[in-house]
């Protein structure tokens, strides 16, 4: 199981799991625990997360080559296809898909406006690399691992959509794996810390 993804409303979470080899999606409503299966197919689906307006659900379509990002209807019918990346998530508020593409450092957007795979791609952020870490986009910004502005070190780091800049917000070692999670009001970081003997989640406050 990996990448679960609460829809806009918090009443339901999507994720993939491996059954066994094939990754595909699935949705759980959190009142129940009711499960549904969203896709099947061959190569499978991975890394999903909800629309903005909770009809849909963006994914990776997971071949070993060329990572393809999908829009798949709540309601049924087939996965459509975008074009190629990964990790695809809607910005708050901007009707804007962020990716990344695997090979090429840096976070994407594409404006979701009319036909949106005719719309042109931008880059916003260049030092994004870890394309097995989630990007956290809010209202006004992102938040994402990167490269250190002072070196080529590890630090998480916050993008602003005014500044079109990025800041560092605390740097990394070695240690620190590529999972973390922000809680809704933006005051704590959690992320995921390779210890000698195991893997532990540590909290951070922010101000």
């Amino acid at each position: 199981v990996g990448y679960p993804h609460w829809s806009p409303d918090g009443k339901s979470i999507v994720f993939h799991a491996r059954t066994p080899r094939n990754p595909q999606l699935y949705i759980v409503r959190a009142e129940d625990g009711m499960l549904r299966k969203l896709t099947n197919g061959r190569p499978g689906f991975a890394i999903p997360s909800f629309s903005a307006n909770g009809k849909n659900v963006y994914c990776t379509r997971a071949t070993d080559q060329w990572p393809y990002l999908y829009r798949v209807d709540l309601n049924g019918g087939t996965a459509e296809p975008l074009w190629y990346g990964a990790s695809g998530i809607e910005a708050p508020g901007r009707n804007m898909l962020l990716y990344v593409k695997p090979g090429e450092p840096g976070i994407y957007a594409r404006s979701l406006a009319g036909d949106a795979k005719r719309n042109a791609e931008t880059q916003l952020v260049p030092d994004y690399t870890r394309f097995d870490s989630r990007v956290y986009p809010t209202l006004d910004g992102i938040f994402y691992i990167g490269r250190r502005k002072s070196d080529s070190g590890r630090a998480f780091r916050y993008y602003s959509f005014t500044t079109q800049r990025s800041l560092d917000i605390v740097s990394l070692d070695s240690n620190v794996g590529s999972v973390f999670a922000l809680n809704p009001d933006r005051s704590t970081l959690v992320y995921e810390a390779n210890t000698a003997t195991d893997r532990e989640l540590v909290e951070m406050g922010l101000r």
